[in-house]
């Protein structure tokens, strides 16, 4: 072993990769991103009922997307369904509702539901920042409330697609473990889910709500109020 100045620097065999290491290396992190871009779209759109006679639909969703929810509503023969949302941001003046949940709920009416089974929730002011984070506080402050004839210690969230992993946590940290949440995504009709990347619509969404969830999941955690994060 090699030393120089008065021993302060030695001189040590450094191992590096071959050329046919670094192909190896290389092939390992291409088939590793294959495998992500893959399956990125079936993790975030999470699949995940449990048994429960309450459903809750995030009430921004696209016509097609309540339709779906109305179609599970009755197949699936649930008592109650809970739609909540957030003050129409264009229109409120020239129609009836306020809301994109008083709006989704006369259009599961319209769909055939019986309307005593349907409890819109609507947040009274806009939000700018993390709304689905303000959406699920709201439900909680309506839960507190409960004006339903059961105790609800479990419910099945309603979102569109990849945004379904994202929600279900948010509602998870607001709601704490007093209440089983489960997901149900309805596959959105802007992209081929099974390629994605190939279309503006899709990669857009994807990338966001990949990067959305992991932030919320490991840094930012549950924030203090609607306008934290």
């Amino acid at each position: 072993m090699e030393t120089a100045f008065g021993g302060l620097f030695v001189h040590k065999p450094l191992w590096t990769l071959s050329w046919q290491g670094w192909l190896l290396l290389l092939g390992i992190l291409s088939l590793t991103f294959a495998i992500a871009v893959l399956n990125v779209h079936r993790f975030l759109s999470v699949q995940a009922p449990v048994d429960s006679r309450v459903l809750v639909v995030e009430g921004w969703l696209p016509d097609y997307a309540l339709r779906e929810a109305a179609a599970i509503f009755q197949r699936d023969n649930y008592d109650y369904l809970l739609t909540v949302g957030l003050p129409l941001a264009k229109g409120s003046l020239l129609v009836a509702y306020e809301s994109h949940a008083q709006v989704s709920a006369e259009t599961f009416v319209k769909l055939g539901i019986e309307p005593s089974k349907i409890f819109p929730i609507a947040l009274t002011q806009r939000v700018q920042r993390q709304r689905t984070f303000a959406m699920a506080n709201r439900v909680k402050e309506w839960l507190a409330d409960n004006p339903l004839p059961l105790t609800i210690t479990r419910f099945n969230l309603i979102s569109l697609d990849v945004h379904s992993r994202r929600s279900r946590l948010l509602y998870r940290q607001v709601l704490g473990p007093e209440i089983q949440i489960g997901a149900i995504a309805i596959p959105c009709q802007d992209f081929d889910p099974t390629r994605w990347w190939r279309e503006s619509a899709g990669f857009k969404l994807v990338i966001f709500e990949c990067l959305a969830y992991f932030l919320v999941r490991f840094f930012l955690g549950r924030p203090q109020s609607p306008d934290a994060v």
